[in-house]
């Protein structure tokens, strides 16, 4: 009796090593998932903010092109110029009136221009009717004095009051400053410009609930959404400067969350966001969630190691998809686009149903589901990327419930999307549009699938690096990871008879068939 009972004590033991061993395993997967899915989210992240900094740089930069605009329309004013040479001959106070009124008329050509003021060298001065800017006030300003040491066409003071002082508490405007040089006259022309202009282009970084400064050539900060923050002491905030160099675009990570700054083509000015780690922590739950729901069925499914491998596989879902589908959703919801807002719902949905199907490991589907789960995945992305992707779909009625691998079809149609269409633009930088063919026919035992699009396109060794060369390729981003995934689900398949051919050129674009063997549906 001992000795059993020994040996009960012994079995019992091992158990509970293996149950440690098996838990902290478990353990593992999960911060390993919770790491993978952290990356990924956070270069979603930053692509999204350098998004919005790149449309508040235009935004800037369009108003700058209006006051230089309306630069060039008040220096190419003939009657301009002679009411000036008249006032250079005759004193008499009607030629400042005739002047002042002049320039008010012009500067309604530009709505964030509030005054004009023209500064000659001969010690004249004129302001269009009912400004309150000093000429005074900027012949002593500092920024007016180091404008005049420098070599330029266009410089920008920092704020000012409406009489153009820096040292009012009141500061909500920007000064422009322009060389007025033609054949008979010379000085400076100066526009006092509001300042909320440039202000409310930063508006949509409240509603995500981020931090940003806008700091002007010289770095000196213009505005922050965050009054308490000392933007100069902060050593990051200076690493991005620096960073930023002659380039217009830079990221910089730091222990206190990622920088990402943008500089406007006029003026030099820096937008400056900060994306603190924990905004990506709120941003990935649900992908993680997901994510860890899907691995936690699979892993404890009672299927083969083989197959429970394949399914996993099979039913990936990239996490850049989750986040962008419910950007989109939100972004439909917001501008009160519902109808739209409820299709890409119910589309997101259906593509989460079939990617969740885990009542049992699902190998093969049937053709007409696989395209279906394909309309829905570019409907999304349509909506998303807001240009036309066309789908064309050449398939017999009678082979749409005919069975192929379940997923296949997916990342050949992701890849085409991703590595081709999205990459093909024009001159300007704009988008071609982009088709993708999906067709399918029987040649006696086989089933023949081809996607094919009118992208970029691929080079002959490009072709044999993706799809042909056994060599496991470091998983990058960018990389056609939906590519190595279908190859390794093929060779799983083996046993059936599987063939894939690509052919690519460049500038037209890529086709891939798909040969597998004929499985109708049971």
């Amino acid at each position: 009796m001992r000795d059993r009972g020994v040996t009960r004590d012994g079995k019992g033991e091992i158990e509970r090593n293996w149950l440690w061993l098996i838990l902290g395993l478990w353990i593992l997967a999960l911060i390993l998932l919770f790491l993978v899915i952290y990356k990924n989210q956070k270069e979603t992240e930053i692509e999204n903010c350098q998004s919005v900094n790149r449309q508040v740089v235009r935004q800037i930069n369009n108003v700058m092109e209006q006051i230089d605009n309306l630069n060039k329309y008040i220096k190419s004013d003939e009657q301009l110029e002679i009411l000036l040479v008249q006032r250079t001959l005759d004193p008499s106070e009607i030629w400042n009136t005739q002047i002042a009124d002049h320039l008010n008329s012009r500067k309604n050509a530009a709505m964030n221009v509030d005054a004009v003021l023209l500064l000659m060298d001969n010690g004249q001065e004129f302001v269009n009717v009912g400004a309150t800017v000093s000429p005074d006030a900027i012949r002593t300003s500092q920024w007016y004095q180091t404008y005049q040491e420098l070599d330029v066409t266009r410089y920008y003071s920092q704020l000012v009051d409406q009489y153009g002082s820096q040292e009012a508490r009141l500061r909500n405007y920007i000064m422009v400053a322009y060389p007025y040089e033609l054949r008979s006259v010379s000085g400076d022309m100066i526009f006092l410009c509001n300042f909320s202009a440039f202000r409310d282009a930063l508006d949509e970084y409240n509603d995500k609930n981020l931090s940003v400064c806008l700091c002007g050539r010289d770095n000196q900060v213009l505005y922050t959404n965050q009054e308490d923050v000392d933007w100069a002491s902060q050593p990051a905030f200076q690493g991005t400067l620096d960073s930023l160099g002659s380039s217009y675009h830079a990221v910089l990570d730091t222990a206190s969350g990622t920088y990402i700054s943008d500089c406007t083509p006029l003026g030099g000015w820096k937008v400056i966001t900060v994306l603190p780690d924990r905004y990506i922590f709120r941003s990935m739950v649900f992908t993680y969630v997901v994510a860890a729901l899907l691995f936690c069925v699979i892993y404890f499914s009672h299927q083969k190691i083989g197959k429970a491998e394949y399914a996993f596989l099979s039913a990936q879902i990239n996490p850049h998809f989750i986040y962008k589908a419910l950007n989109t959703i939100m972004f439909l919801c917001k501008r009160k686009q519902n109808d739209q807002a409820v299709l890409a719902t119910k589309a997101l949905e259906d593509i989460l149903k079939d990617k969740l199907r885990v009542d049992d490991v699902i190998i093969y589907d049937t053709l007409e589901r696989e395209l279906e789960v394909i309309r829905q995945y570019l409907f999304i992305q349509k909506i998303y990327y807001n240009f036309s992707i066309t789908l064309e779909e050449d398939v017999d009625g009678e082979l749409l419930d005919c069975m192929i691998p379940k997923n296949m079809l997916h990342p050949l149609v992701e890849n085409a999307l991703y590595h081709g269409i999205l990459l093909n633009v024009n001159e300007d930088g704009s988008r071609k549009d982009g088709v993708i063919r999906i067709s399918a026919r029987r040649e006696e035992k086989d089933l023949v699938l081809c996607v094919s699009d009118n992208g970029v396109g691929m080079s002959r060794e490009q072709v044999e690096q993706i799809f042909y060369s056994r060599k496991r390729r470091k998983k990058e981003r960018g990389t056609h990871i939906g590519i190595e995934n279908m190859k390794y689900r093929l060779r799983y398949l083996r046993g059936q008879r599987h063939k894939l051919q690509v052919n690519s050129e460049v500038g037209v674009g890529t086709e891939i068939t798909l040969r597998i063997g004929w499985r109708k549906k049971e």
